[in-house]
């Protein structure tokens, strides 16, 4: 009886060894693809009603991470035939206030006051909405000093993270490999959407 229940215990190891394996690399379903967007009180996606959207660059942007921006912004443009950016040039803008703010989305570079609820971001983005889940054309895209210490593929990467925002996208709790994943990880390719969320991106902005 005694090999039997060494057997038997082997056995039983190698099961559960299996299942726990089996368990790490099941690929999970996803939620449903809508719930990437942010939502109103009332449960309306948060999402660009009125495109093309005008966006600047703040002149006190680099201008080597002012043409990452622009790739950035040409990145979401080459997902769909809708035409959602158009770049309206380098301007001066005071960003004190977001309802100061009418010409469209700023992109501003190098913040250096953060606070401490994004101070390990690379960037943030302020938007607005309507009851209906319209964002409004206040918009803004602070970039925080932190992005100069950055790779290039990791400053686009957290670029397009943010222009996500605009489009009104959410972070995401699960999957480190979606460009919109709610912290920085190591990346040593150029990040972009994942499947899952091109399907949400399709949902109000079509896709090739």
């Amino acid at each position: 009886m005694r090999p039997l229940k060494i057997i038997g215990i082997i056995v039983g190891i190698l099961s559960v060894s299996l299942l726990i394996y089996g368990i790490g690399f099941y690929e999970w379903p996803r939620e449903d693809p809508k719930e990437l967007y942010m939502t109103t009180e009332d449960g309306h996606h948060v999402h660009q009603c009125n495109l093309p959207i005008f966006y600047s660059i703040d002149k006190n942007v680099p201008e080597h991470i002012a043409e990452l921006i622009k790739k950035s912004f040409d990145y979401w443009e080459g997902l769909t035939d809708k035409r959602l950016f158009i770049y309206s040039g380098i301007d001066n803008y005071d960003t004190s206030d977001i309802d100061t703010l009418n010409a469209g989305i700023v992109v501003i570079g190098v913040e250096t006051e953060i606070d401490a609820h994004h101070s390990s971001a690379g960037g943030t983005a302020q938007l607005k909405w309507d009851k209906k889940g319209c964002i409004k054309p206040e918009l803004l895209i602070k970039l925080h000093k932190s992005i100069m210490n950055m790779s290039d593929e990791l400053r686009e990467t957290v670029i397009r993270h943010e222009i996500g925002h605009l489009l009104g996208f959410k972070d995401t709790n699960d999957v480190k490999e979606d460009l919109m994943y709610r912290s920085l990880v190591p990346v040593y390719d150029l990040k972009g959407l994942s499947e899952w969320e091109l399907e949400a991106f399709k949902i109000y902005y079509g896709g090739n």
